[in-house]
Parts: structure tokens; C-alpha cells; sequence
């Protein structure tokens, strides 16, 4: 039975337009209540659109599109949704308060609309994995350009005292965010680098270095860096030097006109004594602060320290802590995803975070890929999960919305499509 045009359109215009309203969500911070995108007082009514629509979407795109999924995606399903469930009854049994509305249940709502739905979605529809990343490539390039305006534009003159971070929060409501979409970006970019014309390659170039100053990520600077050595490797691989030299050439022309495009913005402003990125390097190699023992220091620390050296104190208080299976009473927010699942989900939070991406990678353990710059959901595949597991250790965004929606939309669909890539290579008898 063959599926009406006109649903068919529905379907393609819902996922484009929720999924840029979703990249953008955080622009509602500017409407808070108390006028402070730091620490926003918002309306319970847009999170639940917003996650009403989503599920609406889900359902509606599993019920019309379904098709048989991969035995591997099924065993993922089974396991993450039977570890996410045992974490779902822990938080009931441990809770003080049985609040539906605490942290602790709006983090697991989370974590079940945007890291566990996506799996069940990427098995069941039958997306390719270039659509998808069209989508996402466009997506995230208006969403960077939609912030930057909005820095420039509002954040500069935003009211007294709301803003005491200079770091660019703009449409996506949080400078990690902002700095993880720029890297994500830059990740499809340099995928497709020698399929893209050049002025579209340059623009996105630009508006991802620009994103990414103004957001003054450390980590994801690195990480860019990284990106941009592991393609620079795979060109000196297949020998094609000349391809590497453009590669580096245009990264680095580029993202200088960039920093001086944000150096002579920046300078218009009269509140701005000094730029974003180098307000961050400030603030990273403070003095270290004396750390007590006990989680709420830690705690403490993480929300009041930028340090590299009060965090390095922390990570090591969190590993002398005694093996908890459901975690804590207490819900209490980290600046790393991982130890924040760790200390309120217990050992079974972390369980639910890492499997998809283990699974992924023991079913594609034995298997052989071509390297080639050809091979597009090999690479996203492999820098997804390294971004996954750097960015899981340091920030929280992999589990907020809607960074966790993208990571793991980025990272199932680069696995099915290896998946894909298997199954026709055993029935040629490759």
C-alpha cells in the first residue's frame, strides 16, 4: 500500500520545522520571567508543546513509515529501554518527594524522549542517512547564524546585570550548546568538504569559527582541531596532498577571518573589556580552590569554579566514592553528564548513557570499512562517538535538549547506514 503525497509532505515539512524550532528552543530564555538567561524562570507550557509535539511526531512517523528493523537495533532497544526502565523505578524508590515535576524526573523524561524514542525511531523509519544529514547540516547553519545575530544584537545590550557571562548564549540557550552545534557542523562539513561549492563551504566555515569564539568552548576548540587532523590524515592516506593542503589552507584562512570579523564586533561594545574566548582561558586556569569531601561540594564547586584544576579535584573525589546501584535522594546537577548520572542515577544512569554506543560498536567490531573519504557514516559514525564520550566527561549538554536529540540522531543514523553498508557487501559476497 502506497503512502498519500500528501502525507508524505507533511512528514518531510513537520521533521524540518520541528527540528529547527527544536535547534532553537533555548531563544525562549530571553523571555524569562526574572530576565536572566543564566538562571531562567520559564512556563511549564512550551517544554510540554514541545514534548507533546515531538511524541505526536514520533508516533505518527512509526505508525505510516515503519519498516522491518535490524536485529541489532531490536537487542539495543531491549537493553537500554529494560536499563532505562530499572532507572526510572530507582528514582521512584529513592525520591523524597515523588515530585513528577523534580529535576530528577525531568532529566529522565529527557533522557526517554530524546536519547531513547531516537533509537526506536532509527530502527523502525526508513530514513536515508544523506537526508537526514542535508537536514541537519541546514538546520544547524541557521540555527549558528540565528545565534550570532542575536548575540550581536541583543545580548550586547541585553538588561543590566542579567548577563554576567560574555559568552554567546543566543537561539540555542547555552554557550556548550552553541559550541557543540559549531562542532557537529564543522564535523558534516569537512565530511562532505570536497563535495560542497566553495562559497557555500566558506560561508559555513565562518559562521562555525565565529559560533564557536563567541561560545569560548575550550573543548570544543580542541575537539575541532582533532576533527580537523583525523581529515587531514585520511587525505594523506589516499594521497591526495594536494586536496590536504586546500583542507588546512581554507580552515585556516577562514577561521582567522573569523576571529577578526567577531575582534572588530566585539569592539563596538563599550561593556566588553575583553573577548569571549579570552574571558574563558581566564576563568579556566583560576587559582584552584581548597575541595572538601562530600557530593555537595563537589557540587558546589563545579557551580561556582571553572577551573581545570577544581575539576581534576573533583573527578578525583568522584571515584572514591563506594559503588551505589540507584543512586541518590538528592538530585543534584553537574558540570559532566556522566557524574551526573553517576551520583543520582547511580551505576545503572551511566549503564543507560553508554550502551547504545558500546552495542553499536561491538556489532561493528569484526566488520571491515572502507577508510575513505567515500565512506561519510564510517567517519560521522566514529567522531560521533568520540564527541559522545569527551563531551559526556566535562559537560552535560549530551543530555540536555536538544544537543541529546542531535548526538544521538547524528550517531544512530551514521550506524544504521554502516549496517546498510554490511548487509550489501554480504549479499555481493564482498
Amino acid at each position: 500500500m502506497t503512502r498519500p503525497v500528501l502525507l508524505d509532505s507533511f512528514v518531510r515539512w513537520f521533521r524540518v520545522i520541528w527540528l529547527l524550532c527544536a535547534c532553537n528552543f533555548g531563544i525562549l530564555l530571553f523571555f524569562s520571567s526574572n530576565g536572566n538567561i543564566q538562571n531562567p524562570e520559564v512556563s511549564l507550557w512550551p517544554p510540554l508543546i514541545k514534548d507533546v509535539a515531538w511524541m505526536i511526531f514520533a508516533t505518527l512517523t512509526i505508525f505510516f513509515f515503519k519498516s522491518k528493523p535490524p536485529r541489532q537495533f531490536i537487542i539495543i532497544i531491549i537493553m537500554t529501554g529494560g536499563t532505562l526502565l530499572s532507572v526510572c523505578v530507582g528514582a521512584v524508590i529513592v525520591s523524597e518527594n515523588h515530585n513528577i515535576l523534580s529535576d530528577s524526573f525531568r532529566t529522565l523524561k529527557n533522557a526517554s524522549l530524546y536519547i531513547f524514542l531516537p533509537i526506536i525511531l532509527a530502527a523502525f523509519v526508513p530514513f536515508s542517512f544523506e537526508h537526514i544529514i542535508r537536514v541537519l547540516m541546514r538546520t544547524l547553519f541557521i540555527t549558528l547564524l540565528l545565534s550570532i545575530s542575536i548575540y550581536f544584537l541583543v545580548e550586547f545590550n541585553y538588561k543590566p546585570g542579567a548577563v554576567t557571562d560574555i559568552r554567546m548564549f543566543g537561539s540555542t540557550g547555552n554557550p556548550n550548546a552553541a559550541a557543540l552545534f559549531s562542532t557537529i557542523l564543522f564535523l558534516l562539513v569537512s565530511v562532505y568538504f570536497d563535495k560542497m561549492r566553495s562559497l557555500r563551504r566558506g560561508v559555513y566555515l565562518v559562521a562555525i569559527f565565529i559560533a564557536t569564539y563567541l561560545s569560548a568552548s575550550i573543548l570544543y576548540l580542541i575537539v575541532m582541531c582533532g576533527v580537523s587532523l583525523y581529515f587531514l590524515f585520511i587525505r594523506v592516506g589516499e594521497l591526495k596532498f594536494r586536496g590536504g593542503v586546500r583542507y588546512v589552507v581554507e580552515l585556516i584562512f577562514y577561521s582567522l577571518a573569523a576571529w577578526q570579523i567577531c575582534g572588530a564586533l566585539i569592539g563596538l561594545s563599550p561593556n566588553y573589556s575583553e573577548a569571549p574566548l579570552e574571558m574563558r582561558l581566564n576563568s579556566l586556569t583560576a587559582p584552584p580552590q581548597k575541595l572538601s569531601s562530600g557530593s555537595s561540594d563537589i557540587a558546589q564547586n563545579f557551580l561556582t569554579s571553572d577551573s581545570v584544576q577544581i575539576r581534576l579535584q573533583s573527578w578525583r573525589e568522584f571515584f572514591k566514592f563506594k559503588f551505589e546501584l540507584l543512586g541518590s535522594t538528592n538530585f543534584k546537577q553537574y558540570d559532566s553528564a556522566f557524574l551526573t548520572y553517576k551520583l543520582n542515577f547511580g551505576v545503572l544512569g551511566v549503564s543507560f548513557l553508554f550502551i547504545p554506543y558500546f552495542a553499536a560498536l561491538f556489532f561493528l567490531r569484526k566488520k571491515r570499512f572502507y577508510w575513505g573519504l567515500s565512506n561519510a557514516a564510517l567517519h560521522v559514525f566514529v567522531i560521533a562517538f568520540a564527541i559522545f564520550f569527551v563531551s559526556g566527561l566535562v559537560h552535560y549538554q549530551i543530555t540536555h535538549f536538544p544537543t541529546n536529540l542531535i548526538i544521538s540522531v547524528l550517531f544512530l543514523w551514521s550506524f544504521k547506514e554502516l549496517l546498510r553498508e554490511e548487509h550489501l557487501n554480504e549479499n555481493r559476497g564482498v
